[in-house]
């Protein structure tokens, strides 16, 4: 079987438009601790195309492994996120950092993996994180998600190849 392993957060969750809007009305002393909240990521909208695209992978064999730069204290929460937007779930990882998943993915050798590649979404101006990046294209089939679900879907058998 195939192994795609996806990013959540600005892969598949609208966490910036989250962000955006908080920020805009939340006091900064309490900023962060509702930003990172059960109820905020509870409430994430859906990427575009992104449901279609990763049941796609799902109807073409892939096993879907998610894999998201969250605390672990989250892991009911991202999981009943994805359950309630009806996203195939064979398993879900949550690691404390992105660095954290270079081991991870090493580790499982997927075929592919789809993520934003970002971190400091918190400050509203995310970053690209270039160690991850030259890490994981090293040694493993990685897409960039820069809200692409679309293109994803159009290319599937390109990039499944």
């Amino acid at each position: 079987m195939n192994v795609l392993v996806c990013d959540i957060d600005n892969t598949v969750a609208d966490q910036m438009k989250s962000l955006i809007s908080l920020h805009d009305k939340t006091p900064d002393n309490i900023y962060l601790e509702k930003a990172y909240s059960e109820d905020e990521i509870l409430n994430y909208e859906v990427l575009n195309y992104s449901i279609e695209g990763v049941k796609l992978f799902k109807n073409n064999n892939y096993k879907i492994i998610w894999l998201t730069a969250r605390k672990k204290k989250f892991e009911e929460a991202t999981r009943s996120w994805l359950k309630k937007n009806d996203f195939p779930i064979d398993e879900l990882i949550l690691v404390d950092k992105i660095a954290n998943k270079i081991d991870v993915i090493n580790q499982i050798c997927p075929d592919i993996i789809i993520d934003d590649c970002h971190y400091n979404q918190h400050n509203l101006k995310p970053l690209l994180s270039t160690n991850f990046i030259k890490a994981i294209e090293k040694n493993h089939n990685l897409i960039i998600f820069n809200n692409n679900w679309n293109w994803i879907i159009k290319n599937f058998k390109m990039i499944t190849k």
